[in-house]
């Protein structure tokens, strides 16, 4: 398959336990494990999205790392995939605490999407869980998008990272990186299909 672009580098953060690696073994082999101790930390696929053809570099790092060694990966992202399990809300206000501004501190210009993970917990009645509006909400603040997914139920994975990759086309197609006025005219058209 030849490629229309350039390489994009996806790079998911979030805290331990979220359902980062459990999300790209499904990308990677559809394989799903709840182990805590499998780590994945780069693999590459060919994706066709709206008709182009991308080599996708997917990198994932132990959100316990260190920030030192965590902001390696800070170059070349073309996005950052930030994860929280939608029923650990500790992992989600660490999104809006420490992740988002992690990234602005370090990659200011470089946009990021907001992943709810396991969402095959979401019947469950736990008050620790995160309402899709709350994550919604969140995600417009910061002029970007939401989507969920369950690794186990293999749902939303393609449309997760199908929708990474058109924010990258986007900012491509405006030759820069970063959160645009216009981008977040498309958030808005994109949230509620």
């Amino acid at each position: 398959m030849e490629d229309d672009l350039a390489p994009v580098k996806l790079v998911f953060r979030g805290d331990r336990m979220v359902g980062k690696t459990s999300l790209l073994l499904r990308i990677s082999n559809d394989h799903f494990t709840e182990d805590e101790n499998q780590v994945v930390f780069e693999f590459s696929e060919s994706i066709s999205v709206d008709g182009k053809n991308y080599v996708v570099n997917f990198w994932d790092l132990d959100g316990g790392l260190e920030k030192r060694f965590r902001s390696l990966t800070f170059k070349d992202t073309d996005i950052f995939l930030l994860c929280f399990d939608i029923s650990d809300r500790a992992s989600f206000e660490n999104i809006k605490e420490s992740w988002i501004q992690e990234i602005k501190s370090h990659s200011p210009l470089t946009p990021f999407l907001l992943i709810g993970n396991k969402m095959d917990l979401r019947n469950e009645k736990k008050a620790s869980l995160v309402s899709s509006k709350e994550a919604w909400e969140l995600a417009q603040s910061n002029g970007t998008l939401y989507v969920e997914t369950s690794a186990l139920n293999r749902e939303q994975i393609s449309e997760a990272v199908n929708t990474a990759i058109r924010i990258v086309a986007k900012c491509r197609l405006q030759n820069t990186k970063g959160r645009l006025p216009r981008f977040f005219k498309w958030v808005k058209l994109r949230q509620h299909r």
